[in-house]
């Protein structure tokens, strides 16, 4: 399963890292023939517009992937070890639940745009807008990776030590706080 989720990531990274180089590209082109040789190049625009909306999605996912994504952990702090997990559990459970409503509502949006095309390129736009409903998608597998490892290994303490902890609160030193 770890291969899975690994495997989902790289592939995530990989595309966003080269959405980003063709909107890097893109801008500068279209920047150089705007300006420099006073000649636009409409495409472009249609391009770098795909592709942020693109790294937008994905990069939301790599942010959650490597817990840089906001959450409120004061409470975590608070808890004893046993409920912290519990707490973990429901707010991965949430998240899913959003998700959820973000696929189907984006299979809506993006169904929306199915017969809508780029005026340059031709494009559908229903490509576009597909992000939206596969980005939720990643966030869901990930999600139940995630609760299936903080139930079955008691150990699982990402938020706590890996991502730098909660107000500082490391697992060894929640336990010894809550133990006496």
């Amino acid at each position: 399963m770890r291969r899975i989720i690994r495997l989902l990531e790289n592939i995530t990274r990989a595309t966003s890292l080269a959405a980003l180089l063709i909107m890097v590209f893109v801008v500068v082109l279209q920047v150089t023939a705007r300006y420099v040789f006073r000649r636009p190049v409409g495409w472009t625009e249609e391009i770098a517009l795909a592709t942020m909306i693109w790294i937008t999605f994905f990069g939301s996912f790599l942010a959650f992937v490597e817990k840089k994504h906001m959450r409120i952990s004061l409470l975590y702090s608070v808890l004893k070890p046993s409920l912290q997990r519990s707490v973990l559990v429901a707010g991965d459970f949430f998240v899913i639940i959003l998700n959820v409503y973000v696929i189907h509502y984006g299979l809506l949006f993006a169904g929306a745009f199915r017969n809508l095309s780029s005026p340059y390129l031709g494009i559908p736009m229903f490509y576009q807008y597909m992000i939206i409903p596969i980005a939720a998608f990643l966030w869901i597998i990930y999600l139940i990776f995630e609760i299936i490892e903080i139930l079955r290994n008691s150990d699982y303490w990402y938020y706590l030590e890996e991502a730098g902890g909660p107000v500082g609160i490391s697992r060894k030193d929640s336990e010894q706080e809550h133990n006496g």
